[in-house]
């Protein structure tokens, strides 16, 4: 009996073994062809399977090996190779021709032990043709079809939109082609046995904490952990080709770029470029990505028939031929994508769909297949490691950020001497502002500060202006995705009572409770603190009930539509683990505490004593550090300069030793508030004096020593810095040599420096050239 899938006969499992590549190369030589080898492959292999199997009578006196011999010797000659091409060219093959030939080397291979039966040879060929032109046919239009899939594919993920970033331009510059700014990210892989190796000791000193604050931080020191306990990492391309696992589960927080990641993959494809992936050129891909989020609105369909209809539906892709998909997924030459699995909100539906993609990739399971999914909502156990490994997306690195930049004006900027400025400008903001730059690890925010710098020329130099920008773009965002579902969904729980208008208020006093509520749990740089759901909707409640004169029940009710709708959205407050939330990056949370306090000293009449306050209360926690310079910085003159004698002169425990009012004060200089020379020049000119003496001092440990070198150096392009390094160099001769020649190059005499090295080049003495060379290489 033959068995027949949809659109594929069965192949005889001797001929699975059968390498027709040569065969299906040979029939492809110099004949222009929608097909591939692959395709003449199958359809070799299908056509001789059915014809064997239909009249195995033919070779039913021989043995397999005599049989695949002769099979082979026949299909190897040139005039049959001549008559396989020919419906590539649109001709008929010459059945009579088949036969003839066929016959003909029976006369040679057949001997006494194998004896071939010639009454059915006729039509064990005519059933190989009928049946291989059928495949041709089929095929044929499997390949149009792909060129046309491939076009609409590009046209859906390659146009990268900036829609609802609040940025002026030209509409020209609102989208850009994903494949000439995309910077490929690396993973690490997440060790099994490590994972959940942190000791209790590490969280028990937390002090009177809720039993869910204290999980919520042992569960961010684990991701914190995380990047010092995984594996080498590597570029995620790699994921494809780096182990024998053909399936991965890609963990990222908001912003990491997955999304991205999986269109950039589908793209590469579309353009026919497997090669940048690692995968075999010699190899007809297809990709099939799938947004979670879309699918689950759709859960009665198979992820198959999901596919197909939103191929029609969203993508405008015309009827595909029946088995389309199948073809390829059935052959393992299928790129699986299926991204944002957290973002199927219901842990029910979770489940569901997880066992319907298990049992979508058991049926096709020679493909490769990646998962992402955000920490938040993801549970080990959807997916087994020793099946699934799981790797974890990495943020930029100093080589990422500037490649980023250098793909991103090289594509925007046509006048290669305008683009270099402008990459030139940017980068040399980050080098100077490591709070900025640790921003741009995150690829979203990266982008955002790229947006910020393209339109307006040059970032601000004060961060907390760039800062407020980037809040605006974010919010601006949300109030753009609000405004889509309100007129897309009808199932979507539209906000009642918070408006757009309501944003940045309602930010500013989440953050400033979350900051002040966290006291003394210890978040990394990069992410904000996290807090629980439920905490979350008691804030947010209370705060809707006041604000907006509601009942407690109604204001509850807003609270969790708002948690709903921004637990699947990018934006300033996002879900980063299971029933708990965070700012998306620590600056934001720290930025808009700021802006609390701002908000409350100017609607109190401008009394500073609140500023003052904030001041004094927090002023060596590392926890408010941010905080607190922020609040400096966009104070006018007077008001600065009188927030900084406080601290000046605060008076620490320890101060002789410590140090840590004077490196404070310094530090407040570095954020350059404007006038301060002229509100209270002996104020700078105390704290350069003082942090000069304490340069020159030899009772100072190692630790003060970086900590000094560090605060001269953020003074680069403040208006201070002429001052600072007057003061360095009239004590030069007391200052290490190359510690002074650094302090000159950040703080303003790098050309006269390199001057002084290219004339020592000529010197005659060889010690002299080689340290100027040698310095001359440290300036860059």
């Amino acid at each position: 009996m033959i068995i027949e899938t949809a659109f594929t006969t069965l192949i005889l499992p001797w001929l699975g073994q059968w390498a027709t590549e040569t065969i299906a190369n040979s029939i492809l030589d110099q004949t222009q062809s929608q097909l591939n080898k692959q395709d003449i492959d199958k359809a070799l292999k299908s056509s001789i399977s059915l014809a064997e199997t239909k009249y195995k009578k033919v070779f039913f006196d021989c043995s397999e090996r005599f049989k695949k011999d002769f099979i082979k010797a026949f299909f190897q000659r040139n005039e049959v190779l001549n008559e396989l091409k020919k419906p590539l060219i649109d001709q008929a093959i010459d059945l009579d021709f088949l036969v003839f030939t066929f016959k003909k080397i029976i006369e040679t291979k057949q001997d006494e032990d194998n004896t071939i039966n010639r009454d059915f040879v006729q039509p064990w060929l005519e059933t190989f043709k009928t049946e291989y032109l059928k495949k041709i046919g089929v095929y044929i239009k499997f390949e149009y079809a792909k060129a046309h899939y491939f076009q609409q594919l590009a046209n859906w993920y390659d146009d990268v939109k900036f829609v609802g970033f609040n940025v002026r331009g030209q509409e020209i510059d609102k989208s850009e082609k994903l494949a000439k700014i995309f910077v490929m990210q690396d993973v690490k892989e997440e060790k099994k046995d490590r994972y959940f190796s942190l000791r209790e000791s590490n969280f028990l000193e937390l002090g009177d904490l809720s039993d869910r604050q204290l999980e919520l931080s042992r569960q961010q020191r684990q991701w914190t952990e995380l990047d010092s306990y995984g594996g080498n990492s590597f570029p995620a391309k790699n994921l494809l080709t780096k182990n024998q696992a053909k399936k991965v589960v890609l963990l990222g927080n908001p912003g990491s770029g997955k999304t991205t990641l999986m269109s950039y993959l589908s793209v590469i494809i579309t353009q026919n470029q497997p090669k940048l992936l690692g995968l075999n050129t010699e190899v007809d891909w297809l990709p099939i990505l799938i947004r979670m989020r879309d699918y689950v609105r759709y859960e009665n369909l198979s992820i198959l028939e999901y596919y197909q209809q939103f191929c029609h539906k969203f993508m405008a892709v015309k009827d595909l031929p029946k088995g389309f998909f199948e073809y390829w997924l059935e052959d393992g030459r299928t790129l699986i994508l299926l991204d944002g699995l957290d973002e199927i909100v219901d842990e029910g539906k979770r489940y569901e769909i997880v066992q319907k993609i298990e049992n979508f990739l058991g049926s096709y399971d020679k493909n490769r297949v990646i998962i992402t999914s955000r920490p938040a909502g993801y549970r080990r156990d959807l997916f087994q490691a020793e099946e699934f490994p799981h790797y974890w997306l990495q943020p930029f690195d100093d080589a990422k950020i500037n490649q980023f930049i250098d793909n991103w004006y090289d594509s925007r900027i046509q006048d290669p001497l305008e683009a270099k400025l402008r990459k030139d400008d940017i980068k040399k903001t980050f080098k100077s502002n490591p709070r900025i730059k640790l921003l741009a690890r995150n690829p979203l925010l990266l982008t955002i500060i790229a947006l910020i710098h393209r339109y307006q020329a040059q970032l601000p130099r004060e961060r907390y202006k760039l800062y407020a920008i980037a809040v605006e773009t974010l919010l601006t965002t949300w109030d753009t995705t609000n405004k889509q579902l309100n007129e897309q969904s009808e199932n979507y729980s539209k906000l009642e009572y918070l408006k757009n208008d309501d944003w940045e208020d309602l930010m500013q006093n989440l953050a400033f409770w979350i900051h002040s509520h966290q006291d003394g749990i210890k978040s990394n740089e990069l992410e904000g603190t996290l807090i629980d759901q439920e905490e979350l909707i008691k804030f947010l409640g209370s705060y809707i009930k006041n604000t907006k004169g509601i009942d407690l029940s109604k204001s509850k009710k807003e609270a969790q539509r708002f948690i709903n709708f921004v637990r699947d959205r990018s934006g300033l407050i996002n879900e980063q683990g299971t029933n708990c939330y965070a700012f998306v990056h620590k600056t934001f949370q720290e930025y808009l505490c700021a802006q609390k306090i701002q908000r409350e000293m100017e609607e109190d009449s401008y009394n500073f004593d609140i500023i003052l306050d904030a001041i004094t209360n927090h002023i060596h926690d590392a926890h408010w550090r941010e905080v607190l310079l922020l609040l400096v910085a966009q104070q006018k003159k007077q008001s600065a300069a009188k927030a900084i004698k406080v601290i000046l002169n605060c008076d620490s425990e320890y101060e002789q030793w410590l140090h840590r009012d004077l490196l404070f004060a310094a530090s407040c200089l570095a954020e350059n508030p404007k006038g301060l020379n002229k509100a209270d020049g002996s104020l700078v000119t105390e704290i350069l004096e003082r942090l000069v003496s304490l340069e020159i001092s030899d009772r100072k440990s190692r630790k003060i020593s970086e900590q000094l070198f560090d605060v001269f150096c953020s003074l680069y392009e403040t208006d201070f810095a002429p001052q600072c390094l007057a003061l360095l160099q009239a004590e030069g001769s007391k200052i290490n040599g190359n510690r002074l020649l650094e302090y000159r190059a950040k703080l303003g005499d790098k050309e006269t420096i390199i001057d002084e090295f290219i004339q020592q080049l000529s010197d005659t003495h060889n010690g002299v050239r080689w340290k100027a060379a040698e310095a001359l290489g440290k300036l860059g």
